[in-house]
């Protein structure tokens, strides 16, 4: 079995949100499939932010993506981040 990720700033990842906690959405995060750098915390286990993020299992990350012009910034929970250490890791989005 796989270690709990251990997320730390300025690693790259993956934002990819199907199977995570909410399936039910029938349309992926709009930040699906994207690769970025995690940037900090927002709002760890439990705990609200300034910002009032807060999740009752799991961390809030701000996510940074470069794909576009000017970059964008998301807020993702740690469910739907996958670190990628190397261009392998990186999964394809499949157009519907």
């Amino acid at each position: 079995m796989k270690k709990k990720k251990e997320l730390k700033a300025g690693e790259i990842v993956q934002i990819w949100d199907s199977g995570g906690p909410f399936e039910c959405f029938k349309t992926p995060f709009n930040g699906h499939g994207q690769v970025g750098y995690l940037v900090q915390t927002l709002g760890n286990t439990g705990m609200k932010s300034s910002e009032g993020w807060t999740s009752s299992s799991g961390s809030i990350w701000e996510v940074i993506c470069f794909g576009q012009d000017p970059p964008v910034k998301h807020k993702v929970h740690e469910s739907w981040l996958n670190p990628i250490d190397k261009f392998s890791d990186i999964k394809k989005v499949e157009d519907e």
